[in-house]
């Protein structure tokens, strides 16, 4: 008998509990990353394209051609990527959702793994540790990624997918000729 009469789980019982907090936690730090940095970076990201795109397209027109209705139109254009419809919002809404509930799920089963080995086997899962044990290690690896994208990856410069577009048409047209 270890804490409170209850006999400690084995080491395979508490490797098993090890990995799951670690999923539980990879989980729910990933979905954080995607929704509160990734989501709104790429959203700027294709918005700003687009209108880099419509903008190279109105300077790339003879000056004839440059008339103020034409040039609305354009930022019009420009403007109407700024919002996303209402499709795009229901889906990302929808992801959402899907992501609480997958944490739920996973922190559900890691809760009612702990709860049936300790009520039905009289055994304890030191629940403290592993999660603490998983916090510094997720701390650390944190801390690593967040120098090397300071040192490393503030340098690196990726290509515009309008850039991309132009690389390939023009590759593909050496192809054919």
């Amino acid at each position: 008998m270890t804490r409170y009469g209850f006999k400690g789980v084995s080491h395979r019982e508490e490797l098993a509990f090890d990995v799951l907090t670690h999923v539980c936690i990879l989980t729910l730090v990933l979905t954080l990353f995607f929704w509160i940095v990734i989501s709104p970076l790429a959203k700027k990201a294709v918005t700003g394209e687009i209108k880099k795109a419509i903008n190279e397209a109105a300077q790339s027109l003879p000056s004839p051609n440059k008339n103020s209705t034409l040039q609305a139109t354009l930022k019009t254009a420009a403007n109407f990527y700024e919002t996303p419809d209402r499709v795009t919002e229901k889906n990302n809404q929808w992801l959402l959702g899907v992501n609480v509930l997958v944490l739920l799920v996973l922190f559900g089963i890691l809760a009612a793994g702990a709860f049936t080995i300790r009520s039905a086997c009289g055994k304890h899962v030191p629940m403290k540790k592993l999660l603490l044990e998983n916090l510094v290690l997720f701390g650390v690896i944190g801390f690593v990624e967040f120098l090397f994208f300071k040192v490393a990856g503030i340098k690196f410069v990726p290509v515009p997918p309008s850039e991309m577009a132009v690389l390939f048409s023009e590759k593909t047209k050496e192809k054919l000729q």
